[in-house]
């Protein structure tokens, strides 16, 4: 059985632009201490804020990926 050295971690997020800071952290904190391959998924869900707009902004690297879902 091949071992699997991946992670995703998934984050549905609605109304989160004030608490964006909580993930920054979090990603960095699990860059430095998770020592797997790491993949990051916010999906916005229906947000009235500027959630997508901020995670957009802040989050341009390749291992993440903001969905904006329709609702």
């Amino acid at each position: 059985m091949k071992k699997n050295n991946n992670i995703t971690f998934i984050f549905p997020l609605y109304n989160e632009e004030k608490r964006i800071h909580k993930f920054i952290y979090f990603y960095k904190w699990a860059k430095k201490y998770i020592k797997l391959k790491q993949k990051f998924i916010f999906t916005v869900n229906g947000s009235t804020d500027n959630t997508y707009k901020l995670l957009k902004k802040i989050y341009n690297k390749p291992d993440i990926k903001v969905i904006k879902s329709k609702s």
